[in-house]
């Protein structure tokens, strides 16, 4: 790959113009097809799709392609690209090359990329250059295959970058594209990244460029970077797998950027999350998500209003919840097992936890009600959602895992290299623990499933313990967050007040000393229930 090339080569095709070059026009979205993933076919309904040779190439595939054709394995009838685009070391291999062109011809293939060419930003630029000439040379060659050919351009300065326009112009290559991705990776944080894809749009404008194929840049803020540095190019073509491995990686787009949303729900109104039966299949679901990103970007590429939908950290849409506080389990005070008791016997579907669940300042943490807990969690397979109350600081939890691994470990006599069934349970109570407190939050955002919002904390940083004014202190803090409910915890109080909205669930600890008259027993062993239509009760 690293050849020098003769004077005379590149003489011969830089001034042989291509016999017949076919012109392809491109539809503005163009996604790649996860071959691997046969649940998600949402790419199925556009008119253009690219695969990747690559991918053809793993678990047997291109056999199979090349046996039924790609239109046919595929079960689909639009255009199809094969795109040239892989690992360098098979870039560089003849019969690479060779095979990539049967693959074209025989599996049926509309169209191929430009052969590819690795011209780092980091590579030196003798290495660039005879990389740019090689990759001049083989998608002179592709075009032998009497199909569209896609030449991609190449060069990451001005002059390289002028250089691959004139000389692709000049074989009368009828269809350009940028391989952008290794630019918009670094776009945020590097200004050289940026400034290449600018010198790519002012040298497109120069040369009046009317179409262009863009990889690499199929999500929100990708995008939106290119179509500022490509402006006055009449069509852009944006295509890509962003949107199926953000996906993967649980990331929604929305509000024009990239959202992770490993822990929030997410309420969108668009043709793929408006179909849902229940939020919850967006997140269970990677075919949801992926058709969620791949319509959002096809709305925002063609300038149509985008449902941007809300964000929450619960939706309630199907089944029963309960809101329950302040057990403080590892106290001799706590009711917790009688609160496995209910949950056992009431099966919600949701289950919010407002803080104070374990008491990690005066609680001594002990393995077997910490088992407890989780598991009759997982035998109920209830969505569970929490907040951090005043007991529960990220060092207490540190002090607590501590106190919980340390308590087992043998002396180095007795040590053995074997896992009884005690160790068992303290890796999965260990991983229950961590998981729980790693993904409780400040404060829960829910919707109700009449469509109401309801905040819900543990409400120590406003509040001390149940005062004269404490219902007044709600009032003004409900107010204050522009939501329809106020739920907290904390107090250890049971009320709900459906004129104020505001709530707080009561407790399942008997009174410390500084609760005793202040906390009765009708506070005892409550929790609030939501119903399916979002009718709230105080559990007697």
């Amino acid at each position: 790959m690293t050849r020098r090339k003769p004077r005379s080569f590149l003489i011969l095709f830089l001034h042989t113009k291509i016999v017949n070059a076919k012109s392809v026009e491109l539809p503005p979205v163009v996604p790649i097809v996860p071959l691997h993933d046969v649940d998600t076919r949402c790419w199925a309904n556009f008119d253009a799709v690219i695969v990747e040779f690559q991918e053809l190439m793993k678990g047997g595939i291109l056999d199979k392609v090349l046996d039924e054709g790609i239109h046919t394995y595929l079960n689909y009838d639009g255009f199809v690209v094969l795109s040239s685009i892989m690992h360098d070391d098979l870039l560089i291999q003849n019969e690479i090359f060779d095979l990539f062109i049967k693959t074209a011809q025989r599996a049926g293939f509309d169209a191929v990329l430009g052969w590819d060419a690795p011209v780092y930003m980091d590579l030196p630029l003798y290495h660039s250059w005879v990389n740019i000439l090689k990759g001049l040379e083989l998608t002179y060659k592709l075009h032998d295959l009497g199909k569209p050919v896609i030449a991609l351009l190449k060069g990451n300065t001005e002059r390289q970058i002028s250089f691959s326009f004139e000389a692709l112009m000049n074989m009368g290559v009828k269809n350009l594209a940028l391989h952008a991705s290794e630019y918009l990776v670094q776009f945020k944080v590097d200004p050289y990244a940026r400034n290449v894809l600018y010198w790519y749009g002012n040298e497109a404008r120069r040369r009046r460029i009317k179409n262009l194929l863009i990889l690499g840049a199929l999500r929100p803020t990708t995008f939106m970077f290119i179509k500022k540095a490509f402006v006055g190019v009449e069509k852009l073509s944006i295509a890509g797998l962003s949107w199926y491995l953000d996906a993967k990686r649980f990331i929604l787009y929305a509000h024009k950027c990239e959202r992770r949303f490993v822990d929030k729900f997410f309420d969108c109104q668009c043709e793929a999350c408006s179909s849902l039966e229940d939020p919850i299949q967006l997140l269970d679901a990677l075919k949801f998500r992926a058709w969620h990103n791949l319509n959002y970007m096809v709305k925002m590429i063609a300038d149509i209003p985008v449902s941007e939908g809300e964000i929450y950290d619960l939706i309630l849409k199907r089944g029963k919840a309960i809101i329950a506080s302040d057990i403080h389990a590892w106290t001799p005070e706590s009711l917790m097992s009688d609160f496995l008791d209910f949950l056992m016997e009431e099966e919600p579907r949701y289950i919010i936890l407002l803080g104070d669940i374990f008491d990690l300042v005066k609680g001594g943490p002990s393995l077997y009600s910490l088992s407890a807990f989780f598991n009759t969690l997982r035998k109920l397979k209830a969505i569970v959602v929490a907040v951090k109350g005043c007991s529960e600081d990220d060092e207490g939890v540190l002090r607590a895992m501590d106190s919980l691994v340390l308590a087992a470990v043998k002396t180095p006599l007795r040590y053995k290299m074997e896992k009884t069934g005690e160790d068992l349970m303290l890796r999965d109570g260990f991983l229950d623990f961590y998981r729980f407190y790693r993904f409780a939050k400040d404060r829960l955002l829910i919707k109700l499933p009449n469509g109401e919002k309801l905040l819900a904390e543990h409400g120590h940083k406003y509040l001390d313990k149940y005062r004269e004014n404490t219902l007044n202190i709600l009032e003004e803090q409900l107010k204050s967050s522009g939501v329809d409910w106020l739920i907290v915890g904390h107090l250890h109080k049971a009320f709900l007040d459906e004129e104020k909205h505001i709530a707080s669930p009561g407790c399942w600890q008997y009174p410390p000393e500084h609760l005793k008259g202040i906390v009765g027993k009708e506070d005892l062993k409550k929790a609030i229930i939501i119903n399916e239509k979002g009718k709230m009760e105080l559990y007697e």
